[in-house]
């Protein structure tokens, strides 16, 4: 998963701050980045800027959040308006 604007990392920031229970995002190696803390957040969307084939996943603990992040990264991909 991948960022391209502003625009889009507004988004996704929208969608984890309002997600009831966790989010989260992890590597291949295992390191865990909690997107509901401030810092965490940031290292995890600098890992998605710097790198476009970065290994992240995302996780919701609320299994309306993670649709919400599914259908996000879905309209980014089909390159539909964010």
């Amino acid at each position: 998963m991948t960022m391209r604007n502003a625009r889009e990392i507004a988004v996704f920031r929208g969608i984890v701050e309002h997600a009831r229970g966790e989010v989260w995002a992890q590597d291949g190696r295992g390191r865990r980045y909690d997107l509901k803390d401030a810092l965490d957040l940031y290292r995890a969307l600098g890992v998605m800027l710097d790198r476009p084939d970065n290994d992240l996943e995302l996780f919701a603990s609320d299994y309306n959040a993670q649709l919400q992040l599914e259908r996000f990264f879905w309209e980014q991909r089909m390159g539909l308006a964010v």
